[in-house]
């Protein structure tokens, strides 16, 4: 394939607004650099608010994270996740948790989560795939 005089390299992935698509029958997505992103903003957050009610450290990693990991959503509505990918998101949004309240790791927080009234990683998933459908459709 060729511009002009200039010819274009096949590439088996690209790499798009901080992630890497990868070619193949379907769109696939590197998800390290999304649990990196969650991961290094709740080590900031919980390193720099030491001393705060843990409802006000929540609130704060909610409002970093979800952000991230709507459009982690977003971009598998056109791309494909896993199986695996989507349970190691879910293990990062979890961790937030973890970390946040103390609760040990092979403790469930999917009934704590819930109780604060705050979404789990699938209803994220849903409700950014919801909010994308509705405004490509109108």
């Amino acid at each position: 394939m060729s511009i002009g005089m200039s010819k274009i390299a096949w590439q088996s992935s690209v790499k798009y607004l901080g992630l890497t698509l990868f070619s193949g029958p379907c769109f696939k997505v590197e998800i390290d650099i999304i649990k990196r992103k969650i991961i290094d903003s709740c080590n900031a957050i919980l390193n720099n608010s030491v001393y705060q009610l843990d409802l006000v450290r929540l609130q704060l990693s909610d409002s970093y994270s979800v952000p991230v990991l709507a459009c982690a959503s977003v971009l598998s509505w056109c791309c494909h996740f896993s199986n695996i990918q989507f349970r190691e998101l879910n293990a990062c949004w979890n961790m937030v948790c973890h970390r946040i309240f103390g609760i040990h790791r092979r403790e469930s927080v999917k009934l704590f989560i819930c109780g604060l009234g705050r979404l789990e990683f699938k209803h994220i998933y849903v409700w950014s795939s919801i909010k994308l459908a509705k405004t490509v459709c109108v």
